[in-house]
């Protein structure tokens, strides 16, 4: 068993390589982030969707910074340089995920799935929209003042959406600004992310429907300042309908004594 830091936008990511049974990676997963080295967890495990690499994460849910971080190393391991394109599987995805590596400029983009709907909760008086994912659901704290217990009771109100884990993302969409929390229920762990991507996604596809574009085609471009780093969502749109989502940014691997 090795274990490697992938650092995409802050948001360290612990990929175990090498067989570990299910029954143990909740514990392993506990341990790791208990020693503040990681944010979260994911295994590498053998390919069920056609993909050429897979990653389980620590609960079972859908990451975009784990999935391009793994695509990431993958790369690096096989090639070493070079622009090269990564299918990886990742755990809360029904198809494998391509990841786009710049190797010399250490960057790393993925081909996001598109999120499902959309869902609305009350929150502390606020009507907040929740973007249903894959795996995930983000709920969009929407010019809200980042605060503990906004997101206890915002996590409160999404249980009954029952999904793998849950993300609060406080955007400030005029200073496009994002500070997230995330909690998986699998190791009920929440954790205040240094980035995320697949809530960088719901943040960007929520902006790019709500600018309404219905007669052609158009991408919609965000840049997202957010605690660790920064993450940049492209979003297609067609007639109304985002019908791609493309995330990413800068990856690098950080050595750990």
């Amino acid at each position: 068993m090795k274990i490697q830091y992938v650092n995409p936008a802050g948001n360290i990511t612990a990929i175990v390589e090498g067989f570990v049974p299910m029954a143990e990676r909740i514990s392993l997963s506990k341990k790791i982030l208990d020693k503040k080295c990681a944010e979260q967890v994911g295994f590498e495990t053998a390919p069920a969707l056609g993909g050429l690499y897979r990653l389980e994460m620590m609960g079972g849910e859908f990451c975009g910074n784990a999935a391009r971080s793994f695509g990431y190393l993958k790369a690096l391991e096989e090639f070493g340089a070079g622009v090269h394109t990564i299918n990886v599987e990742i755990s809360g995805a029904e198809a494998p995920v391509p990841v786009m590596v710049d190797l010399d400029k250490n960057t790393a983009f993925a081909r996001m799935p598109v999120p499902a709907r959309l869902e609305q909760i009350e929150v502390q008086g606020y009507s907040c929209p929740v973007v249903m994912c894959h795996g995930i659901c983000h709920l969009i704290a929407l010019d809200v003042t980042p605060d503990e217990v906004f997101v206890e009771t915002a996590l409160d109100a999404m249980k009954s959406l029952k999904q793998d884990a849950y993300g609060i993302m406080f955007l400030d969409a005029r200073k496009g600004t994002l500070i997230p929390a995330v909690y998986v229920a699998a190791t009920d762990s929440l954790v205040w992310e240094s980035s995320c991507g697949s809530g960088s996604v719901a943040c960007g596809w929520y902006l790019a429907m709500a600018a309404q574009v219905m007669d052609s085609s158009e991408t919609k471009v965000y840049t997202f300042a957010q605690p660790g780093g920064t993450i940049q969502v492209e979003a297609v749109l067609l007639n109304g309908r985002v019908t791609a989502c493309i995330m990413g940014g800068e990856v690098n691997i950080i050595e750990m004594k």
